[in-house]
């Protein structure tokens, strides 16, 4: 039977009153009958009919009451200095407000000619707008989802522009032959009310149809937070809820909780089409299951049926090839969808220069059937709405548990970066239910504060100075940044790639060799390996195997011990009656201290010839 949509009022309370006292005593059967009119009229009296304007998604770009969740900045200094001018510069001047102001917590940005802000909640978005222009100076306009994804260059046939609405349908039912009369529809929006400001605030929601027969009301409801309306829909779904009416005769269930969608669009998009006048869509990537035969892909690969038997009790994932334009707030939202409530640590890596994600995220689970969702409905699964051919890989992360990742991150100077790229906590549902509060799961719950200040001091300085993640080497910037891996960083190979690389491009054992030695191993360099385009190799330039090569290919290579700080004692003194000083040098009791310089265990000493007076028997 169709739902009946419900129209403005015409008809005043007053014309249910005799219905309603007739109802009183039908059947129950004739009461839901008897009660159609009184729906209808009774939802007209406290109009809660659907008003055009209500949704945010209602309002036209050039409305002066528009409202978005997206903003981007167009100039700085009060409109002198134009977006898209200078890189560095706007990203920093933007990004300090992030650390100073609530309205940037659940915020992200994305550069592109300009900065480009994405908000969880319109309040935010409103107020942030106000912020950047009364503190700083910098003009900004809220665009809508469509502008952002353009910018962004995803898919706009893949944008949920109703995004924070859902579809709420409730289902009444009484034992007795009561009729549902105008108070009861007023109760049952203010219960309506109440059981979804349980999950945030509610920008604007209305009673837009009722299907008499079935006894059910839909409800159009916006939140003002994304991320909430994904927590409700969720929940709700998992949970259903259920009360009574304060008269206690009639009985309301949630039967249905929803993304809101609509056949219409107020702001339709135009396909995507190629010169030739064709549709054409993202190329998306097939889904697949990497099988590798490196050991250490193998110990750290997820394995079902090692979780379902309980042989791997691992909790904390590393989620790789993620699209570099993806946010942590639809990661979040994802995870809602695919394993709500049973994870509690989510930390998408976030590279500083550009503000987008390094393909990589960590996510820690406190009930294994998150994880195995993840497995059936993520790995090897594409990024719909992205340009990449990417699928999702998961494998298990170094750092397993809660308390270790908390441990590791709350005395971080990542904390002290912006919230975007700070890890996140998240109530799971067994913490909510433990609490009477399971209306409250997926909510992101406070991170720990530092409890070692001079670890947190360290780290700051060290980022100061090297940067959050320092390269090292003697060309460390150029190699870091130059660095192409087929591996992802932090996983095994990469790190056994990582050290071959520091073992090449390390720094010299430069202690005590000196300037003639420099120089003769320049010239040895050249010789063997060539100039380069701008003459002869520095010494500091040469890799440290090379180096290392050259103090043991011969006599007078090695480290002068004239340049230790502390030499010791060289040799015994001559005592009358045994023998020379060479023999005193070979004797097995030689108590001489080892030269401070490298090692050379691997020379023989039938190539070091003969000690004389003024030469240490060691070669040099």
């Amino acid at each position: 039977m169709a739902p009946v949509t419900v129209a403005p009022a015409t008809v005043t309370p007053t014309t249910t009153t005799p219905t309603s006292t007739v109802a009183a005593i039908t059947p129950v059967a004739n009461a839901y009958a008897t009660s159609r009119n009184a729906v209808a009229n009774a939802n007209n009296a406290v109009g809660y009919g659907y008003s055009e304007g209500g949704f945010t998604t209602d309002r036209n770009h050039g409305d002066p009451v528009f409202a978005s969740r997206f903003l981007r900045v167009h100039s700085f200094n009060h409109g002198y200095l134009p977006a898209g001018a200078d890189h560095e510069m706007e990203l920093s001047t933007i990004l300090k407000y992030f650390t100073q102001y609530d309205e940037f917590l659940n915020c992200s940005l994305y550069y592109w000619n300009g900065v480009y802000l994405r908000f969880d909640a319109t309040d935010d978005a409103s107020q942030a707008k106000n912020i950047l222009e009364w503190a700083g100076g910098i003009y900004s306009d809220l665009i809508d989802s469509f502008d952002f994804a353009r910018a962004k260059s995803m898919d706009s046939m893949c944008i949920d522009e109703f995004e924070g609405q859902i579809k709420l349908v409730m289902h009444c039912s009484t034992a007795s032959g009561m009729p549902f009369c105008l108070a009861d529809v007023r109760d049952l929006n203010e219960r309506v009310g109440l059981l979804l400001g349980l999950f945030g605030d509610i920008g604007h929601f209305v009673h837009i149809a009722t299907d008499d027969n079935a006894m059910t009301f839909t409800y159009r409801v916006e939140f003002k937070s994304v991320l909430v309306a994904h927590r409700a829909v969720v929940s709700l779904s998992k949970d259903t809820a259920t009360g009574t009416f304060p008269n206690g005769v009639w009985r309301w269930t949630v039967v249905e909780a929803t993304h809101w969608a609509a056949l219409t669009s107020p702001h339709p998009a135009r396909p995507r089409m190629d010169p030739k006048s064709r549709l054409t869509v993202f190329r998306g990537s097939q889904a697949h299951i990497a099988k590798g035969s490196n050991p250490y892909e193998s110990h750290n690969r997820v394995r079902l049926e090692r979780i379902q038997d309980g042989t791997d009790v691992r909790t904390t994932i590393m989620l790789r090839n993620i699209p570099n334009k993806l946010d942590w707030m639809s990661l979040v939202a994802k995870l809602n969808d695919v394993c709500f409530g049973t994870f509690d640590f989510v930390y998408l890596r976030i590279d500083f220069k550009s503000c987008n994600n390094v393909g990589y995220a960590f996510v820690n689970f406190s009930d294994i059937s998150g994880m195995v969702a993840m497995l059936t409905k993520i790995d090897g699964h594409g990024w719909p709405g992205f340009k990449s051919t990417k699928c999702a890989e998961i494998s298990y992360a170094t750092i397993q548990g809660k308390d270790a990742l908390v441990q590791k991150f709350r005395n971080s100077s990542v904390m002290q970066e912006a919230p975007f790229c700070r890890p996140h906590l998240f109530m799971t549902y067994d913490t909510a239910r433990a609490n009477r509060a399971i209306r409250e799961t997926g909510t992101e719950e406070m991170f720990p504060v530092s409890d070692n200040p001079s670890k947190m001091s360290r780290s700051i300085d060290n980022a100061r100075a090297l940067g959050l993640f320092p390269p090292t080497g003697i060309n460390a910037n150029a190699t870091h940044r130059s660095l192409i891996s087929d591996y992802d960083r932090g996983n095994p190979r990469d790190l056994d790639h990582v050290a071959a690389m520091r073992q090449q491009y390390g720094p010299a054992p430069t202690y005590g060799v000196t300037v003639q030695q420099r120089q003769a191993c320049e010239d040895w360099y050249s010789a063997r390996y060539g100039m380069s385009q701008h003459g002869r190799v520095p010494f500091s330039h040469i890799p440290v195997g090379i180096v290392q090569e050259f103090l043991q290919s011969g006599p007078g290579y090695g480290p002068s011990p004239a340049q230790a700080n502390n030499p010791g004692v060289i040799a015994r003194p001559i005592l009358p009656g045994f023998g020379s000083m060479y023999d005193v040098h070979h004797h097995d009791g030689h108590a001489g201290p080892s030269h401070a310089g490298p090692s050379h265990a691997g020379r023989s000493r039938a190539g070091r010839g003969r000690a004389g007076p003024g030469r240490s028997p060691h070669g040099y």
